[in-house]
């Protein structure tokens, strides 16, 4: 079919100069960081007339990128990106559009998932953080917790997990944002299925810049608004 290693989910919101190139940086960093590993990128672009952008310039990579006006629901993109996935690779990566890869931290984290059903890397610039007291940072580190050792802007998995929980199960579309990394875990805790964060590898999240495309009077709804989900999912009261 394809030699693709690792299929790509990147969701973009370029409705401005800034916004695009923090895409475009975050897919440089990606494909300058990796070594003998072939992508299968797809692009969920949420601005459908970015072709005729007066900033807009051709990706000088390999990359699909599907244009969409349909309002945004970070689960709902996720699908669309994944229903466009014509790939037998044996990983799936979802990456926000707002990160910077270190060199080498997709091969570290490709070599976790011989042990690891899912991982993600660690964020360098939270090292000195509360997120990791008392922590001995010298192995993986086991967890679910969200932010600390599962890291939402970037988790990569087996594609095997798949054949348990389908896709659109695993990242359902009623969670538009907030929550969404949370219930990941939860479905990865339910099935048994184990999840590092990997001390070893690398990437830099520009902290919640996706975020901040999102209009004000959605703000609450995408944010706090889906714990109510998340509770009714987990029957939390």
């Amino acid at each position: 079919m394809n030699n693709f290693d690792v299929d790509v989910i990147i969701l973009s919101n370029a409705k401005n100069e800034n916004l695009f190139n923090m895409t475009n940086n975050t897919i440089k960093s990606l494909f300058n960081s990796i070594h003998n590993i072939n992508l299968n990128v797809i692009i969920v672009e949420n601005n459908c007339n970015l072709k005729n952008e007066p900033f807009y310039e051709e990706f000088n990579y390999d990359v699909k990128l599907l244009l969409t006006n349909e309002q945004f629901g970070y689960n709902k993109f996720l699908q669309i990106g994944y229903e466009n996935i014509k790939s037998d690779a044996k990983h799936v990566m979802i990456l926000n559009n707002d990160v910077i890869c270190y060199d080498n931290f997709l091969n570290v984290l490709l070599s976790k998932l011989k042990t690891y059903d899912s991982v993600s890397p660690i964020d360098p610039y939270l090292l000195n953080n509360i997120a990791y007291p008392n922590i001995d940072l010298s192995n993986d580190i086991l967890g679910y917790k969200t932010g600390v050792t599962l890291c939402g802007w970037c988790i990569v998995f087996n594609k095997y997990i798949l054949d348990k929980i389908p896709f659109d199960q695993l990242f359902p579309d009623r969670y538009r944002f907030w929550y969404s990394d949370d219930y990941y875990g939860y479905m990865l805790q339910k099935h048994k299925f184990i999840h590092a964060l990997i001390t070893s590898s690398y990437l830099h999240h520009l902290t919640s810049k996706t975020l901040e495309t999102v209009n004000s009077s959605d703000y609450y709804d995408f944010t706090m608004g889906q714990y109510e989900i998340y509770k009714k999912d987990l029957n939390f009261k």
